[in-house]
């Protein structure tokens, strides 16, 4: 079964565009007309732009992840087939990327494969606690529930997000705001103040005499300062991209003075949870560590997860190796550590997951009113620099006149 793009008429003679899932253009034709639409010309199997060549689909967010989960969740635990389920969730899908996804995932899962497996399969869409969650619901027969849950992580997860992208878009947009002022005052307001100031043939002072060279520098070298700064952002990208620039950067995220406290809290906080709902799915320990380096996104971390891996596979109990690697406090390994010894490891570590979550927002309302002023008293030791180095000719002026 395939998706056609077609172009049809209703009733009332309106032009509609889309898209229907058919085994053959027949098939689709007796579709679009049993919903009351009459197909125009050819229809052609794949979207618009794949039957052009270009490979070009809106991204698959999270939250549209979340929603699927949640309605395969509903369906699946009314009765429906995994198959049915996918097929009618692909029916109402507006993303065209996926619902070509969702119709792809409905064929192999017809052909006999898992659902587990043939979420591996799409780890660019799905986060990789999908998969190994989704197996241990199929085992368990406890699959609309898992899927409900996952629903729920996803929609957190994003809500976290949501949070530490809000924070920092507020300050980043007042900075970019105070760049612009700068750069207008540089190049319109400055020069034609001091070309009064040169007509008057009056000795300029230090800070104005400054003010003209960085003027100047701005107007008449911008191509070489805007060739600079992206060479400079090239190299940083390139670097970053080696394994030891990698391995250092990540180090500096976590123990640099400004934001290694906040991106810490950040990672434990998604760390917790996503520890604590594969534990409490009954995924084994060793395969919730491997999910965990992936989750992390920190190569310094996931070297740590690796050596912790490696321990419990010699018998060890998690919570000495976790507090072997300096990184987690030992608040998260009490708690780890006694949740393993009383059976509760998934209620201790959601629990505490919790209080991070919250700890993260309590930290971000800091961060940004912290920063906020920053930017502002800077902007302003700027702005007075300017007017400073405009002022002072004038009252050399106005006392020569005088």
């Amino acid at each position: 079964m395939g998706i056609f793009s077609y172009t049809a008429y209703d009733h009332s003679g309106k032009e509609i565009r889309g898209l229907v899932d058919a085994d053959s253009p027949e098939a689709a034709r007796i579709k679009l007309k049993d919903q009351g639409l009459i197909p125009a010309g050819d229809l052609v199997e794949g979207t618009p732009d794949s039957v052009r060549g270009i490979h070009f689909f809106p991204r698959v967010s999270g939250r549209e992840v979340a929603a699927f989960s949640r309605q395969l969740s509903t369906l699946v635990g009314a009765g429906f087939s995994i198959a049915e389920a996918l097929s009618t969730l692909s029916e109402q899908m507006v993303n065209v990327k996926f619902k070509q996804i969702i119709v792809g995932m409905r064929d192999r899962v017809r052909e006999g494969k898992a659902l587990s497996e043939v979420v591996r399969e799409y780890s660019d869409v799905f986060p990789g606690i999908f998969s190994p969650m989704i197996k241990a619901g199929e085992k368990a027969g406890r699959l609309p529930v898992i899927l409900a849950q996952l629903a729920t992580y996803q929609a957190r997860q994003m809500q976290l997000k949501g949070k530490v992208t809000a924070a920092i878009a507020y300050p980043l947009v007042m900075l970019g705001m105070a760049i612009v002022v700068i750069i207008f005052l540089m190049t319109w307001v400055v020069p034609t103040l001091i070309q009064t100031f040169e007509q008057q043939d009056i000795d300029l002072p230090l800070p104005t005499q400054m003010l003209i060279f960085m003027s100047d520098g701005v107007r008449d070298y911008w191509y070489l300062m805007i060739g600079l700064f992206a060479c400079i952002v090239y190299g940083a990208i390139v670097y970053v991209r080696t394994e030891t620039g990698r391995d250092r950067l990540d180090w500096l995220k976590l123990w640099s003075p400004i934001i290694g406290g906040l991106y810490r809290q950040i990672m434990l906080a998604r760390f917790l949870r996503t520890f604590g709902i594969l534990v409490r799915s009954d995924v084994p320990i060793l395969t919730t560590i491997e999910i965990l380096q992936d989750i992390v996104q920190n190569v310094v971390v996931e070297r740590e997860l690796g050596l912790v891996a490696e321990s419990i596979s010699k018998g060890s109990a998690i919570a000495r190796p976790l507090k072997a690697s300096g990184i987690f406090p030992p608040l998260v390994i009490d708690m780890i550590d006694a949740g393993q010894k009383s059976g509760q490891l998934d209620e201790l570590v959601l629990k505490a997951a919790e209080e991070y979550e919250g700890e993260v927002e309590t930290a971000l309302l800091v961060f940004t009113a912290i920063l906020e002023p920053v930017i502002i008293i800077v902007m302003g030791l700027v702005v007075g620099f300017i007017v400073l180095a405009i002022v002072l000719p004038l009252m050399n002026l106005s006392q020569t006149q005088s």
